[in-house]
């Protein structure tokens, strides 16, 4: 039986999450869950995905020195992981921030790794594959920290719009066993800073369960959603400059002088709600546009809505679109670089572009052309809704 090592950040409600719990919800399902003892590691446990892992993977305490890394400095973590060490990390770290004394093409992944690389000890135990399965701190612990006879790392978006320095990345990479992307844009990316890693880059789509999607549709209630909303419209997304947020609150300003009742449900949650709230009511849409928070379970909001809108500046390949399809609803969503490898426009959503008219003058087309909605419900219905195979590939290019 092989040892496996998974190292992820947090399990909050994001792409990259809900990816590695549909893998390793499939796998303990699967054949191969005799094959492969996995162990996983979040650095900061908190998140809404963390009460489904499956009961075979095996929970791994991050040592304190990396939770203080990962979390926010606060009362709760100096009383539980005290340490003196960390306490002049920690001090260090704002200096360092408040001083700019670091380079300016760095990211704060990068600065933060940086600063806490020292302090942090190397893992005791031995791994066949150790796997980061999400960029920033966690690869590069698991490139410095731990031991294994394979390492692989992933890439969840176009490395360019991550915004890390390319050089500080560049030893990581290399000695990287292999590298895991979502889709060919998101390889062509990688490759455009790293040809030198052209052949351990790989593709791999993530994986959705769409009979956990279906059953979930149906649990719960969506009370949010009245008969007395002729239009019902929703958005899974963090909330982060990114994910577009307030580029769909400019489009609700639309809507409302068209004069229609409808009613727009952000599920998600991030660190622009604040300012994403006051642009609400500054725009005087309390009463149509609402900021819900993470949910556990979004699948009955998307069964209720009558499209699904995807205001993003950046995806990767987005999970959101995969999940709607499966429960077969229209989609609008903006044209960035690799919404083509979700949506075919006319056919199974409606691309427009990057601006607040564009995305309410799309939802409106929609809207009023029920048998465009019909016919792209009805394309969604015959795609095929999972690949059995897809299993095998993640299996095959992480463990093997």
């Amino acid at each position: 039986m092989k040892k496996i090592l998974v190292v992820i950040s947090n399990i909050g409600i994001g792409g990259a999450e809900k990816s590695l719990l549909s893998f390793m919800k499939s796998i303990c399902s699967s054949q191969y869950s005799a094959q492969y003892r996995i162990h996983l590691m979040i650095v900061d446990p908190a998140g809404a995905f963390y009460k489904e892992i499956p009961e075979k993977i095996v929970k791994m305490e991050p040592s304190k020195e990396l939770r203080w890394l990962g979390s926010a400095f606060s009362m709760a973590i100096l009383r539980k992981h005290f340490s003196w060490k960390c306490i002049f990390t920690e001090m260090k770290w704002v200096l360092k921030n408040s001083l700019k004394a670091f380079p300016k093409k760095w990211s704060r992944q990068q600065r933060l790794w940086e600063c806490w690389k020292r302090t942090i000890p190397a893992y005791a135990e031995h791994y066949d594959v150790a796997v980061s399965y999400l960029e920033g701190y966690s690869s590069y612990y698991v490139m410095e920290k731990v031991s294994a006879n394979k390492k692989v790392l992933w890439v969840h978006s176009e490395y360019q719009k991550l915004r890390y320095d390319p050089f500080y990345d560049k030893p990581y990479y290399e000695k990287a066993d292999g590298i895991i992307t979502i889709s060919e844009k998101c390889k062509q990316c990688i490759l455009q800073e790293f040809p030198q890693c052209r052949e351990k880059v790989f593709v791999l789509p993530n994986i959705t369960i769409p009979h956990d999607v279906l059953r979930n549709s149906t649990q719960g209630e969506c009370r949010e959603f009245t008969q007395e909303h002729s239009l019902k419209l929703l958005t899974v997304a963090r909330l982060h400059p990114l994910k577009g947020v307030d580029i769909a609150i400019e489009a609700a300003k639309e809507l409302k002088k068209e004069g229609i009742g409808f009613c727009w449900l952000v599920v998600g949650d991030g660190p622009e709600r604040g300012k994403l709230q006051q642009q609400i009511t500054d725009q005087k849409l309390n009463d149509c546009f609402f900021l819900l928070g993470s949910r556990e379970n979004p699948y009955v909001y998307m069964k209720n809505c009558d499209i699904l809108v995807q205001p993003s500046r950046v995806e990767g390949k987005s999970i959101v679109l995969d999940e709607a399809k499966i429960l077969c609803k229209p989609i609008v969503a903006t044209n960035y670089t690799t919404v083509e490898d979700s949506v075919v426009h006319g056919e199974t959503g409606w691309i427009v572009d990057m601006t607040p008219k564009a995305v309410a003058q799309g939802i409106l087309h929609l809207w009023r052309k029920a048998s465009l909605r019909e016919q792209m419900s009805n394309n969604l219905m015959a795609l095929p809704k999972s690949d059995e195979t897809l299993l095998q590939q993640y299996i095959n290019v992480m463990f093997e």
